[in-house]
């Protein structure tokens, strides 16, 4: 199973042999990726839990007012995640 939340490549992928597209080299590289597979999905999935997530990232570095890169996924980024998980799966 394949999942991008670019819902745009996913419509362009269901039309790639009807409409070609500036993104044809993209899709040539997906059909190849899957051809190993016997089973292949390519799917959308709701962006909304990274973009919560990167936005409580960004927001604490810009509070601190320096460039940081961060090795240890922090105690409450990885709450965050979870909560955000459990929620999205009901």
């Amino acid at each position: 199973m394949l999942e991008t939340g670019c819902l745009e490549l996913i419509n362009l992928w269901k039309k790639k042999k009807v409409q070609p597209s500036i993104v044809d080299p993209v899709l040539k590289e997906i059909d190849n990726i899957r051809l190993p597979f016997h089973d292949f999905s390519f799917s959308y999935v709701n962006g909304y839990c990274n973009k919560k997530v990167a936005h409580v990232l960004v927001k604490q570095v810009l509070n601190t007012h320096r460039a940081e890169m961060l090795h240890v996924t922090q105690v409450y980024v990885f709450e965050l995640v979870l909560f955000l998980y459990e929620a999205s799966t009901g």
